[in-house]
Formats: structure tokens, C-alpha cells, sequence
């Protein structure tokens, strides 16, 4: 029997091809930890930095204005939607380099890291569009 017919009798896939490509694992963590940064650490450090703004307001002239909190609010969904871009960035790098078949969990990850960047992309749309 010649070398191009010979029957395969042994057709389980090597170790190595079971496991994703090397630095798949940073990829896709860097992107959690940025997401995460952008879901709860921005909120956490606006909503206090606009109740300390607010205070030294009041405490100055006892009355405060809100266009410097407006002004943090919109510069925190600004930071929160480049952090997104970034972690959709790795996540979407890591996606790729995940062999087939990827799992639908991978493909829904995506969505998640890509959560601030579309509600800073509608405050964007909605800004320009109100008129």
C-alpha cells in the first residue's frame, strides 16, 4: 500500500491544536479588565467627582450650577467609549484568532465589551440630531 492511501487510523487532534492560539488569554483579559473600567470604575469616579464639584459649589456660593457635572458626565461617556474601543479591539483580535468553530459565547462577549461605545455613540447621534 503506498503512502497516499494508507487508511488513518488515529485521527484525534494534537494537544496543541485543542488550545487557542498563545496570548488569546491576555487579549481577551486586557479587554474584560477594560470593560470593566469603563462600566463601573468611570461611572463610580463621575458620580463622585460631581458630588464633590457640587458641594464646593454650594459651600461657595449656595447655589450650584450644572454644567460642570453635565461637563464630567459627558467627558466620563467620552472615556468609557474609548475604553470600549479598545477592549472591542482586543476582543475582536482574540475572536479571530480563535479557531473554528467559535463558541456563540465569544461572538455575545463582543457585545458586551462594545456596550459604552454604542451609548456614547447615541449621545453622540442624539446631541446632533435633536437640533
Amino acid at each position: 500500500m503506498s503512502a497516499r492511501c494508507r487508511p488513518m487510523t488515529d485521527i484525534s487532534p494534537s494537544p496543541a491544536a485543542a488550545r487557542p492560539p498563545r496570548g488569546t488569554f491576555l487579549k481577551r483579559s486586557l479587554a474584560w479588565l477594560l470593560t470593566a473600567i469603563a462600566l463601573i470604575g468611570i461611572p463610580l469616579w463621575v458620580g463622585s467627582q460631581s458630588r464633590a464639584d457640587t458641594a464646593a459649589q454650594v459651600a461657595e456660593r449656595g447655589w450650584a450650577c450644572g454644567m460642570s457635572v453635565l461637563g464630567l458626565f459627558l467627558f466620563g461617556l467620552m472615556l468609557a467609549a474609548l475604553l470600549s474601543l479598545a477592549s472591542l479591539l482586543l476582543g475582536g483580535l482574540a475572536y479571530r484568532a480563535t479557531p473554528h468553530p467559535r463558541s456563540g459565547w465569544r461572538l455575545a462577549e463582543l457585545l458586551v465589551f462594545s456596550l459604552p461605545l454604542l451609548a456614547g455613540l447615541a449621545v453622540v447621534v442624539a446631541m446632533f440630531a435633536g437640533g
